[in-house]
């Protein structure tokens, strides 16, 4: 019970922004480079870097450990494998360091080298070099990123040969109803990936009125997010006309009319993905409906064309009124 509480309290503090590492200061420690991507041929090795920075001003030791991890959840977070699971990836890196120590602000340059075996199977690889001040054992299967005194580089490799890209569109929806009173109207978009590497899907969310007239475009997945395979990604796309941050609930009647006319819209709408992933590019389509009814402005302006009318309708009785009596004065 305790493990299965700790277990969620490490979820619900992640830090999610796609399926890497923070890349800023983590307290005591940063990388320069939070995930890292690289295409390898069976047989071929390949080495690069990444800086390391000790954020303190007191010396600082970490431990090098290699993890394997996998997706979990819609939202990027990710569970890494316990060091009694031996993965094959694993022997294929090679680091010059297996213990880190940093003085005080000091930045170094941290070399690994990726050798893949001539027999490796074709597609995503991932693994994650991680620094940790507690030791390698103590490293669980519990999902979490790094955070307070740790932190990693995730690595997504893909080795070519029988590559295969697939996903599908579970899901294409506003948020979170097929129906608003103003903007913003978010749409959720879920994706699965059907294939053996990972893949990053990009494009647009275009939003057309009931003309078919295009209205706005949306840059779909601008975080460039990947999608691992047997993962499932949820994205976000809003549109939106201002800034609704100052909206405050119980602001009044007067204020909702306000924030309605500043972000108004008025009738049926469709917005489709057009987006496309993979080498191929292959192409992303799933479409949606929904209505923009302004209810508080409707509401105004009905009142004022009630008021227009019956002040039409004295004014004209006043003239009327007014010509009878002078007909009546002669």
């Amino acid at each position: 019970m305790k493990y299965f509480y700790s277990k969620y309290l490490a979820i619900s503090i992640m830090i999610v922004s796609g399926f890497c590492f923070s890349t800023g200061t983590v307290h005591a420690f940063s990388v320069s480079r939070s995930t890292i991507e690289h295409v390898i041929e069976p047989g071929k090795l390949i080495s690069g870097s990444f800086s390391v920075k000790n954020e303190t001003d007191t010396i600082a030791n970490f431990d090098v450990v290699l993890r394997g991890f996998q997706p979990i959840g819609e939202t990027g977070e990710m569970d890494f494998f316990s060091s009694n699971e031996t993965l094959p990836e694993l022997s294929w890196f090679s680091t010059q360091e297996n213990f880190l120590i940093l003085q005080p602000h000091e930045v170094r340059d941290f070399q690994y080298t990726i050798s893949v075996p001539t027999d490796a199977s074709a597609g995503g690889h991932y693994v994650a070099i991680l620094f940790s001040r507690a030791a390698p054992q103590e490293l669980t299967t519990t999902p979490t990123i790094m955070t307070g005194s740790k932190n990693g580089v995730s690595f997504f490799i893909r080795v070519t040969g029988a590559i295969q890209e697939g996903v599908g569109v579970l899901d294409f929806s506003s948020m979170p109803s097929d129906s608003f009173r103003r903007l913003p109207v978010s749409f959720e978009t879920r994706l699965q990936n059907l294939g053996n590497v990972h893949v990053k899907p990009s494009g647009s969310v275009v939003i057309k009125n009931f003309l078919g007239r295009e209205v706005t475009k949306l840059p779909f997945n601008p975080d460039s997010i990947l999608i691992l395979p047997n993962g499932t990604r949820r994205f976000l796309s809003t549109w939106a006309k201002t800034d609704m941050t100052e909206q405050r609930k119980g602001a009044g009647w007067v204020s909702s009319v306000m924030v309605e006319l500043r972000n108004f819209a008025f009738g049926p709408y469709t917005a489709e993905i057009q987006a496309v992933y993979g080498d191929s590019e292959q192409r992303l389509s799933a479409k949606t409906s929904f209505w923009i009814v302004p209810w508080s402005v409707i509401s105004v302006a009905s009142a004022l064309l009630v008021l227009l009318i019956l002040a039409t309708r004295f004014y004209n009785r006043f003239l009327v009124g007014r010509h009878i009596r002078k007909l009546n004065s002669r």
